[in-house]
């Protein structure tokens, strides 16, 4: 995951990979849905779980 604060970019390691196209800017989580592959949902509902915490 990055993230800028202040100009400055941090990078902090998620241990999960999420396709640009599969993440929603606005809300800061992975998309979700049927249009996606079962692997690549489960993929995105356990980085939405970690960035929960």
């Amino acid at each position: 995951m990055v993230v800028r604060v202040r100009c400055k970019q941090y990078k902090i390691p998620t241990g999960v990979k999420v396709l640009p196209d599969h993440w929603n800017m606005k809300m800061q989580v992975a998309y979700v849905g049927n249009r996606l592959s079962l692997l690549e949902n489960s993929n995105n509902l356990i980085e939405n779980e970690r960035l929960d915490r």
